[in-house]
């Protein structure tokens, strides 16, 4: 059964990583500790993953009979997907990745290939090469600078301290990174009704004590796009990584943006 197969496939995600020898947090994919003598055996697996399906199972009945509307599903990159609808909303909500170097393939990189949805390298590397500009693990195309008076000063100061970057390509990701950011608000700006809103939740990075100031650079894109800022919420301050001391400096935020027309 075709249904099943694909909720049984996602359950086995669920706990391929506490059966892996690598552990996941928020500054990605890494070995765990003695991972080479670690062993797990086959009726552990198979408990944990008995269990999953009771819990989903539970979900299922649980919430099935749950009133809801109907809604249209696109799976696709959202640069590219949003450009060819055209159906007007009233709400768009999204948080994309953000600026830090954090290649989301290789964190799941254990799930995409024990699930089969990776089958060689090239194939690694495609779906990489696919991901929104957030990272310098592979190398992509320069975009044109976006218009933000923030972004220009910014890209400044990483190249003038490039040579103590941990990668000399980290300036063309923060523009590639904005670029692609400014294609999904204008596209945003086109699909919303008159007075609707976009909601973007996004978090600031920071390169050799050069901020990226995610929240101010994003505002000035949407501003010029026609949004008005009607708020600005931060959610809660994220530690920098080891190379700025783990220090609590950089913030998550939820920007507010109206199509005041």
């Amino acid at each position: 059964d075709l249904k099943n197969s694909r909720l049984f496939r996602v359950l086995l995600g669920s706990i391929m990583i506490p059966f892996s020898n690598v552990i996941i947090n928020g500054k990605g994919r890494r070995y765990r500790k003695n991972w080479e003598i670690l062993s797990f055996t086959k009726s552990a697996f198979d408990e944990a993953f008995r269990l999953k399906v009771e819990e989903a199972i539970f979900d299922i009945v649980r919430y099935s009979n749950i009133k809801s509307g109907t809604y249209d599903f696109f799976n696709g990159d959202s640069r590219s997907v949003l450009s060819s609808l055209d159906c007007k909303q009233d709400l768009i909500v999204f948080s994309p990745p953000y600026p830090n170097s954090f290649d989301y393939t290789d964190i799941y990189n254990v799930e995409l290939w024990a699930l089969g949805y990776l089958n060689s390298a090239s194939d690694n590397k495609l779906l990489r090469s696919n991901t929104l500009r957030s990272h310098v693990q592979i190398k992509m195309d320069a975009s044109p600078m976006p218009d933000s008076l923030t972004l220009s000063s910014t890209l400044e100061k990483l190249d003038a301290k490039v040579k103590l970057l941990w990668n000399k390509n980290i300036p063309s990701m923060v523009n590639n990174y904005f670029y692609d950011l400014n294609v999904i608000l204008e596209n945003s700006m086109r699909l919303l009704n008159n007075n609707g809103m976009a909601v973007v939740v996004i978090g600031d990075s920071k390169y050799v004590d050069v901020k990226i100031d995610t929240v101010k650079i994003t505002c000035e894109l949407a501003k010029k796009i026609g949004f008005t800022v009607r708020e600005t919420q931060e959610i809660r301050i994220m530690k920098a990584s080891a190379q700025q001391g783990w220090s609590k400096s950089l913030s998550e935020t939820a920007i507010y943006l109206g199509k005041d027309i």
